[in-house]
């Protein structure tokens, strides 16, 4: 795994972060959800308070994860 980022780390009531992840080798998610993710890709979400998002990577028998949080 490459990178997980937020495009912020403080967004206030009704805003969203986009999160990017760079990976190669397996299927991306989000968590909490699970939401897909795909690499280069950004995600858009709307937290819900403080948030802490997950990239978990899975493939060829092996799994990375990474995290990113989020303050409101």
């Amino acid at each position: 795994m490459a990178a997980f980022t937020a495009d912020t780390r403080v967004v206030a009531l009704d805003e969203s972060v986009r999160l990017t992840a760079t990976f190669t080798g397996g299927e991306g998610e989000i968590l909490p959800g699970p939401v897909p993710i795909r690499s280069g890709e950004p995600l858009v979400l709307d937290p819900v308070g403080d948030t802490q998002y997950e990239l978990v990577v899975r493939g060829d028998g092996a799994e990375a994860r990474a995290t990113v949080a989020v303050r409101e």
